[in-house]
């Protein structure tokens, strides 16, 4: 199964978004700045081979960045609190009615997974790359849900520091939670940014995360 889908909001609305796999194991793959991009679907697609059922809330709601200046104008407009309530909890909701959710992003999409899972503490996961909401909100004390995070050691966005303050918080809060750090920038896993791909380590964050997933969803 390979399609966009449509799924029931919160408020009544519908949300929209791609939709691969066929599994009892849902993940839903939170988009970077750039939007729904055919790169996240090809992610999603590769995902679903692995034996899950992704879907892909489409948070920007049709609008696609195809340069730098497009994406952060999609963000500088773009509401969190809002696509969280609605989109992302919609689409967990949606797989759950398949069994069991696990949640995922990269970049904007890392730090809303972090953020998410504060809120919806049914998640079976959440697995964040190299994305983190501003230190304010990292209310670690609501976290409930098991938390892997695959960081970059030359990230100037999500930097070193921000990953260590997380760190602390989470060790302080007896937290479920795995970090790992790369040599790597940002991005490093995404094989579009050619400039910043990183395949050996790319490789190694799918399999930690694939291992975090089995024994999150009870197959460990």
């Amino acid at each position: 199964m390979r399609k966009i889908y449509e799924f029931p909001l919160p408020n009544g609305g519908l949300g929209s978004g791609y939709m691969t796999g066929e599994s009892s194991l849902g993940l839903v793959l939170l988009h970077e700045w750039w939007g729904l991009t055919e790169d996240i679907k090809q992610t999603a697609d590769q995902l679903a081979e692995k034996g899950y059922r992704v879907l892909c809330p489409d948070l920007y709601r049709g609008s696609v960045a195809t340069t730098p200046k497009e994406a952060q104008a999609l963000a500088l407009r773009f509401r969190a609190q809002e696509a969280i309530s609605q989109e992302i909890t919609g689409a967990v909701q949606c797989l759950q009615g398949f069994g069991k959710v696990a949640l995922l992003g990269f970049c904007m999409g890392g730090a809303l997974t972090f953020s998410s899972s504060l809120v919806l503490p049914s998640l079976h996961a959440a697995i964040c790359f190299y994305g983190l909401p501003h230190e304010d909100k990292l209310v670690v004390d609501a976290l409930r849900v098991p938390f892997l995070g695959h960081f970059a050691q030359k990230d100037r966005w999500c930097s070193p520091h921000r990953v260590a303050v997380l760190a602390q918080r989470l060790e302080e809060a007896k937290a479920d939670f795995e970090i790992y750090h790369y040599e790597a920038e940002h991005a490093f896993c995404n094989p579009s940014r050619t400039e910043v791909y990183h395949p050996e380590y790319a490789a190694l964050a799918w399999e930690r995360s694939f291992l975090f997933l089995q024994r999150c969803f009870g197959r460990l």
